[in-house]
């Protein structure tokens, strides 16, 4: 609520507000004194407004008061401030292209040999452009005092010692040939850190903010941090590894399932074996996947000739393709398709959080309540002691109602999260064997008997997957 200055001529009102924007009059009943213009005017002087004042607007207001005079309160805006013009704060431009995606094709691989997993800028490359703050103009009141616009502000942009400012431009220029990184308003080129032979006691364990090659292999025991792409030129042994971009595997990896590879982009390797791993992008394998523990939160594509899934537990929020999937002998194998995990769990989670605040809400609805009933007793004529305490409960409704509302709206979004809502399939380009125990959205497809060169689709409006002969496109395969 706005708080106004007063000021008082017989049964005429002056109010202005404190930003001092507008001078409102208010006229109770007819004028006592015939001459409403002046008494108006002397009024607006005594409250010192002497910028944007509407004479039209007097008049009016002097001839409604006349002619119609059954009307207790007249009011009218009768000078008015200019605001001021606002600024533009400064800003950026980021001129570097985030490099594209990973395709899967349709039949759920990868073309390995023109896969962009960062992208690279040269020295004296210009990277972004700054775009310098606009100043505003001023306004004024209805005292004819200036009102400042707010201030303004540079552009929010940090970047690195390998990115400079032109002297004689706003361009940004990288001064060094490496990977263009951004987090936020924060950006700068960080070469590559090189490993040459294995990971292990030798060389200690590795924590760089950036991307890593390593020559040789990640022996067990070590531990490798990355924030960019880790490429391993032999084989992971270690399940101790956290890979902020994508992971690159010459060989193959097999950790025993001590620990988990937790990697934010794609995975590639040559195989999988008895490893729990978890990757928000896709799963690129040239030969087999092998008892594992697998979350994934994109595709996985196993797609060299004979290429094998068998065993393990395996979620997957995309597709899967492989020329074998199961074995012979029918160890099982389990299958989770189309499901978010981590929105799974968070859902659980913020379920159990709402249910919580729900009981609390409900309670203290209670009280409010029994706080109504009591001021209708009282009609209205509480203790000072008393209001204090309800207001205390009020608020606390106040806030936890506001709670309940976020957490009801951030449950049904994260609902809807869970599962995908595409189709997804599993594509096989030879046989599927009985022991497949594949979950889709809370039903359990299990095979019975070996199917050969089948794709089977799940769509989350039917019941049960569609089942179609498998196409053979031209193989593509091979770790770059």
């Amino acid at each position: 609520m706005e708080n106004f200055a007063e000021y008082h001529i017989s049964n005429i009102t002056l109010l202005i507000p404190e930003d001092g924007m507008r001078a409102v009059i208010e006229v109770d009943g007819p004028f006592k004194d015939t001459d409403g213009f002046s008494l108006i005017t002397g009024l607006l002087n005594e409250g010192k407004v002497a910028f944007g004042v509407d004479v039209s607007s007097i008049h009016k207001l002097v001839d409604l008061c006349k002619n119609e005079p059954g009307i207790r309160i007249h009011e009218a805006v009768v000078a008015r401030g200019t605001p001021p013009i606002e600024g533009k704060n400064g800003s950026f431009e980021i001129l570097v292209k985030a490099p594209p995606p990973v395709s899967i094709d349709e039949e759920g691989r990868a073309d390995f040999r023109n896969i962009q997993h960062f992208q690279t800028v040269d020295k004296g490359q210009v990277v972004g452009r700054l775009f310098l703050p606009e100043p505003g103009k001023s306004g004024y009141n209805v005292f004819g005092k200036e009102v400042e616009p707010k201030p303004i502000h540079a552009a929010p942009l940090d970047f690195g010692k390998n990115i400079q400012k032109t002297a004689d431009s706003n361009d940004l220029v990288a001064q060094t040939h490496g990977i263009f990184l951004q987090k936020e308003d924060r950006i700068d080129i960080n070469p590559v850190l090189e490993v040459a032979k294995d990971v292990g006691l030798e060389t200690g364990n590795v924590n760089y903010d950036g991307n890593v090659r390593i020559g040789g292999n990640i022996t067990k025991g070590s531990s490798v941090s990355a924030m960019g792409d880790l490429l391993v030129g032999g084989m992971v042994e270690s399940g101790n590894l956290i890979v902020g971009g994508s992971l690159t595997v010459r060989k193959g990896i097999n950790t025993r399932r001590e620990g988990t590879v937790k990697v934010t982009g794609n995975i590639q390797s040559v195989y999988i074996d008895n490893t729990a791993l978890e990757a928000e992008g896709s799963l690129l394998i040239e030969k087999s996947l092998i008892a594992s523990r697998v979350i994934c939160y994109s595709d996985i594509s196993v797609s060299a000739k004979g290429s094998t899934i068998s065993g393990g537990d395996i979620s997957v929020f995309g597709s899967i393709s492989a020329d074998f999937v199961g074995n012979r002998a029918e160890n099982v194998t389990k299958i989770t398709l189309g499901v978010h995990h981590k929105n799974c769990q968070y859902y659980e989670l913020q379920l159990k959080e709402l249910e919580k605040v729900e009981r609390e809400f409900e309670k203290l609805g209670e009280n409010v309540a029994k706080i109504k009933e009591y001021a209708q007793r009282m009609r209205g004529k509480i203790p000072v002691d008393k209001q204090a305490q309800f207001r205390v409960v009020f608020e606390k409704y106040k806030e936890v109602r506001d709670l309940h509302t976020r957490l009801t709206i951030d449950v049904e979004d994260i609902k809807s999260r869970r599962y995908n809502k595409n189709e997804v399939k599993i594509v096989v380009r030879d046989t599927i064997f009985p022991g497949v125990d594949i979950m889709y959205r809370g039903t359990l497809e299990k095979i019975l008997a070996p199917m050969t060169a089948c794709v089977l689709r799940f769509r989350p409006d039917q019941d049960k997957p569609t089942i179609e002969a498998y196409r053979p496109l031209a193989r593509k395969s091979g770790i770059q």
